[in-house]
């Protein structure tokens, strides 16, 4: 049947096989047993340096479609830079490759009726897409991996809640929207990890709260030299370059010695899970390379998830390299064994945020813990550490619409005051928002307005203690095995 676009069965030959057809490997050679071994050398390369990369999005894959020819913005950048001037580059277009759990077999037997023919493949390609990656056309597998953007609905590798934001491909004739965290891999010339993890970070805050989507050109100064391949950036590199083009992000340092290196490192894992919380991505400065967290799993054993776009960290920890995995709090704020007691060491990480809030997570954790010393005092006993409690930056309207559905009035059926002040007079845009549960089906609901600096000794929690049943607001999409 013809549906408009070519719907290959998978496998990993038939996906070499096509990637090959556009390098033209073997161009010029006449030698079929040269022939052979080049491709018998370049399909092992293939298998190591790509496709252990993606098995999340093949392994459950059943067919898929190549594009031969696709404009891909990063690379058209990279490519005008740097790669233009090399030989082993083909074009300044890529790859692309969409996964589907459907098989060829599948489409086939779709029953033709007219005019609805196109609708049901169309609802079979949503239904079974897995996501797409896109292909450096150069004759190196390990540079080769652009984007990975996986279909988070159909992702089975993982399950725990991650950063999301909607995204329409179009195949043919077809269109898919799905929601997705666009994933970037360095080229290692031009991209480094820091420059990779800081084009995922821009990116996705420009798609969600649309600030300044970042270029790649936009990381290099135009008046200084710059050495290739990039030796990479230092984390006040990072910074330099997303505060010069007017990227807001907040810098943050937690010191601990070997007295109080688990506390902080408690205090460490807290603000990064306020970061998550609130549709926040975080760049991990970790031993010389930098990673991106975009998730959590689920409980009870809770563990950060990470987009590594070299997968040096994954290899490190995992022994394989993989573009996303989970990785405890061991692991993302390491304490070495023998830490010198009068030596301070650091963990360091930026954290996506917003204008005009002025209370950052570690701040306003503080005030927090201040609040509920003073509820405890009134002989109201909570038990839950701080830093346990789900706390996030949330659209001030989104706040509104979901306590209107999830607070408790009080016995004679109103509101209680500091609702209807909540309801009625104008509020910054984002607002800090606690969950502290209090009891089996019930929780105490905070609310801090983030436009007090720090220094503040006034009440940040304006709006009084609220309450209401244990139904969590999240920003974060759900995933699961």
């Amino acid at each position: 049947m013809e549906v408009g676009i070519l719907v290959q069965n998978y496998s990993d030959e038939e996906l070499f096989n096509s990637i090959e057809s556009v390098l033209e490997r073997t161009e010029g050679y006449t030698d079929s047993q040269a022939v052979e071994i080049i491709l018998k050398i370049a399909y092992a390369k293939f298998k190591k340096e790509l496709l252990s990369r993606i098995t999340s999005l093949t392994s459950n894959c059943k067919s898929f479609v190549f594009e031969s020819e696709y404009t891909e913005a990063e690379w058209k950048e990279i490519y005008s830079l740097h790669y233009a001037n090399t030989t082993y580059a083909k074009s300044n277009k890529v790859m692309r490759v969409h996964f589907f759990s459907c098989t060829c077999d599948d489409i086939e037997n779709i029953e033709t009726e007219g005019e609805r023919t196109n609708e049901l493949v169309q609802q079979l390609l949503a239904s079974s897409f897995l996501g797409y990656i896109t292909l450096r056309p150069v004759r190196d597998y390990k540079i080769m991996l652009s984007i990975v953007c996986p279909n988070w609905k159909h992702f089975s590798a993982l399950s725990g809640y991650v950063m999301s934001y909607p995204e329409t491909v179009h195949i043919g004739p077809y269109s898919i929207t799905f929601n997705t965290f666009g994933f970037f891999a360095q080229d290692t010339v031009l991209t480094r990890c820091a420059q990779a993890n800081i084009i995922m970070f821009s990116s996705f805050m420009h798609k969600i709260y649309n600030q300044k989507r970042l270029k790649i050109v936009d990381m290099f100064q135009r008046t200084r030299y710059t050495p290739l391949p990039d030796p990479g950036l230092s984390l006040e590199g990072i910074c330099e370059i997303l505060y010069r083009n007017s990227i807001p992000a907040n810098f943050q340092t937690i010191y601990y010695t070997s007295k109080d290196c688990h506390d902080k490192q408690q205090i460490a894992v807290a603000v990064v899970k306020a970061y998550i919380e609130s549709r926040l991505p975080v760049i991990i400065y970790h031993n010389q390379h930098v990673v991106i967290v975009i998730g959590h799993t689920k409980e009870p054993h809770k563990q950060f998830i990470v987009y590594d776009d070299s997968g040096v960290f994954f290899e490190s920890t995992h022994h394989e390299m993989p573009f996303v995995a989970a990785i405890s709090e061991d692991e993302l704020f390491p304490i070495e064994d023998d830490l010198d007691p009068n030596v301070e060491n650091s963990w360091n990480f930026i954290g996506g945020t917003h204008e005009r809030v002025y209370l950052q997570p570690d701040e306003y954790l503080t005030f927090l813990s201040q609040r509920i010393n003073i509820y405890n005092s009134e002989g109201h006993p909570v038990q839950q550490d701080t830093r346990d409690y789900r706390n996030l930056l949330v659209d001030n309207s989104m706040l509104r619409e979901y306590l209107a559905n999830h607070v408790y009035t009080e016995e004679d059926g109103n509101y209680a005051p500091g609702y209807i002040t909540l309801s009625t007079t104008n509020l910054p845009h984002y607002l800090w928002y606690t969950e502290v549960q209090i009891a089996p089906n019930v929780c105490m609901l905070l609310i801090g307005d983030p436009t007090y600096p720090w220094t503040t000794s006034e009440n940040i929690f304006v709006f009084g203690d609220l309450y209401g049943e244990v139904s969590p607001l999240s920003l974060l999409t759900e995933i699961t095995k």
